[in-house]
């Protein structure tokens, strides 16, 4: 969200979530999209179990729509684990993150900076479970990848080193 406007943000959003509900159903992938979109504004704003709500509803939507081996299904994996992280579940943070690595690694390849990411947030998981040299592992693989697919003078790349 945009200049911190959450209340606007919601409200456009819960209405489209009617709208998408009403008009395609709630198998339909957008209407799923939309429950992801307003979970990401909770979690923006710090309401991680209402974040997480949403985010398990669109999980399960994602899951019947679209199936466990697309893309977009990895990704509202690692959203959970992203609210997981936030509460301090590290634990059901790596269950998560695992499941969209394999998933991702599957679907773009190992060479690809969405699988960099990937590979930080589980870095940064098993960090938090206090499994350092796990986690040292995954952060190199993760900068390499993001260094090889951005340079190292990009920002991008910047935010791999912070891990």
């Amino acid at each position: 969200v945009h200049g911190e406007d959450h209340p606007k943000a919601l409200d456009y959003l819960l209405r489209c979530e009617a709208i998408t509900k009403t008009s395609l159903g709630e198998l339909h992938p957008e209407y799923a999209s939309t429950l992801n979109n307003i979970g990401i504004v909770y979690f923006n704003k710090r309401e991680f179990k209402t974040a997480l709500d949403y985010y398990t509803r669109c999980e399960a939507l994602t899951k019947a729509s679209l199936g466990e081996s697309h893309t977009t299904y990895a990704s509202t994996l690692g959203n959970l684990g992203n609210v997981h992280t936030s509460l301090r579940e590290y634990k059901k943070a790596l269950e998560y993150y695992l499941r969209c690595e394999s998933i991702t690694k599957a679907s773009v390849g190992e060479l690809h900076p969405t699988y960099a990411f990937t590979l930080c947030n589980i870095g940064l998981a098993y960090r938090n479970n206090g499994e350092y040299t796990k986690a040292l592992e995954y952060f190199h693989r993760g900068e390499t990848i993001a260094k090889s697919s951005y340079g190292e003078l990009n920002p991008t790349y910047a935010v791999a080193l912070i891990n």
